[in-house]
């Protein structure tokens, strides 16, 4: 026993005397790690749509979201991760707005709208917009038309004349009479010669007495430069796109034609080829540039435009509340003939509306 404790001790010195003497330690080998190689996946490639899209006029503001290189067509390619592109040429089809609109229905364009008013001797109950003193500020007719009755109804008018219905965005409210003279009362319209803007203007115009003459937007300028009208009623947006302080002296502030709407639609062959991912973004995107034009129509129409108004113009008229609503009892037939020209839905349809309205007839 006393021999193997002693083989111990001395292995073990002798371990140490090898090191202390230089011999090298074993050699301790690194753990091979296999090399992870990346897989590569193959790029796919994105189909990207292409739409046309025309208007009568050219790019107007940058607020106005359907202008030319605006922020529709730049929403539309982001939400959509540039798989819809959207081309905006102006004049492609020939006409006024109206045509845009018909030219969506034939396949000629796949995206388009116009002023409703333009469409009122053939589909009237759609412009619900335009009749007089009916809404008195732009939220109203926001939570009119998102009103889920009104959008159903709609959309079903919609469907059966060929259209997609992609939402309807507010205009300006035509309320600005521009003349040569102030208004300042409904006994200042008798006779008068006035430019009006479809079906309901015109009714609304004759019931005040005035002359009225369907022009279109684009000759507000040379009719009333030529004498064909002694007055125009426009947005105050559209009196400064147009020029008219150079021509009409006068504006009288007149709410006759109170939240027209704008319609915007999609050709249904066109739409129903998108993949359902890029249809819901695409609806997404008028949902939010609806909303924008609201916004648009409020603080730039009603504020800004005012100031430029009243350092413009030579008068600057509001008429006395008594007159307003001298106006508003004359107009009152126009809601019956609303009624009677667009059959049943014309009624249902007032009866939501007339949920929001704060103005135009008593309930």
């Amino acid at each position: 026993m006393k021999k193997k404790m002693l083989l111990v001790p001395l292995a073990f010195l002798l371990a140490i005397s090898l090191v202390a003497i230089g011999c090298a330690a074993p050699e301790v080998v690194p753990e091979v790690v296999p090399e992870v190689v990346p897989e590569v996946v193959p790029e796919v490639e994105v189909e990207v749509i292409e739409w046309v899209r025309s208007s009568a006029v050219g790019r107007t503001g940058g607020d106005f979201g359907w202008s030319p290189q605006g922020n529709f067509e730049n929403m539309i390619a982001e939400a959509t991760g540039g798989r819809l592109i959207v081309e905006h040429i102006v004049g492609l089809i020939p006409g006024a707005s109206e045509a845009n609109f018909w030219a969506v229905e034939d396949g000629r364009l796949d995206l388009g709208g116009t002023p409703l008013w333009y469409l009122a001797g053939t589909y009237p109950a759609w412009d619900w917009g335009s009749l007089p003193f009916y809404f008195h500020n732009a939220w109203e007719w926001e939570r009119a038309s998102k009103d889920p009755r009104l959008i159903k109804i709609i959309d079903e008018e919609m469907t059966a004349a060929g259209l997609v219905w992609l939402g309807d965005t507010i205009m300006y409210p035509l309320e600005v009479m521009y003349a040569h003279e102030p208004l300042p009362t409904v006994a200042h319209f008798k006779g008068l010669k006035a430019r009006a803007a479809g079906y309901m203007n015109t009714l609304t115009m004759q019931l005040l007495g005035a002359t009225p003459l369907d022009i279109s937007f684009f000759e507000l300028t040379e009719s009333l430069r030529r004498g064909t009208v002694e007055a125009a009623i426009s947005s105050r947006y559209g009196g400064v796109l147009m020029g008219l302080s150079a021509i009409t002296p006068h504006v009288s502030i007149w709410n006759i034609q109170s939240q027209p709407s704008n319609a915007q639609v999609a050709n249904p062959d066109a739409f129903n080829a998108l993949p359902a991912d890029v249809q819901q973004q695409f609806r997404d995107v008028m949902t939010r540039i609806a909303d924008q034009q609201v916004l648009a129509s409020v603080y730039y129409d009603q504020m800004i435009l005012t100031a430029q108004f009243r350092e413009e113009y030579e008068s600057y008229t509001i008429p006395d509340p008594a007159e307003i609503q001298k106006a508003i009892e004359l107009t009152l037939p126009v809601f019956d003939k609303y009624e009677e020209v667009s059959g049943p839905i014309g009624a249902e349809i007032l009866a939501i509306t007339d949920e929001y309205a704060s103005g135009g007839r008593p309930r």
